[in-house]
């Protein structure tokens, strides 16, 4: 997957919570793309069980990183990667 973890801070989504409210705002958003978005997710989701896991980069300097993380949403059972979405 491209994915080096000592380059980031990895973070699990206690019960999926933070993917929950994510997932809402794609929903309700007012754009025809974040929504359809949604609907690509949603369908690969649906019925299954899973984990989020996100990767924020490192900080050299202790200060915040905005884009280039990566979240990944790992079926419970197998462990398959369900989808890879990667920050910009």
């Amino acid at each position: 997957m491209g994915i080096h973890p000592e380059s980031y801070d990895i973070e699990v989504d206690d019960g999926n919570q933070q993917w929950d409210r994510f997932m809402g705002y794609m929903k309700t958003s007012p754009d025809i793309e974040t929504q359809q978005l949604f609907e690509v997710y949603d369908t690969k989701l649906r019925g299954k069980n899973y984990w989020v896991v996100y990767y924020h980069p490192k900080s050299i300097h202790g200060g915040i990183v905005k884009g280039g993380g990566v979240t990944l949403v790992i079926e419970q059972q197998t462990g398959a990667p369900l989808l890879v979405i990667h920050g910009e």
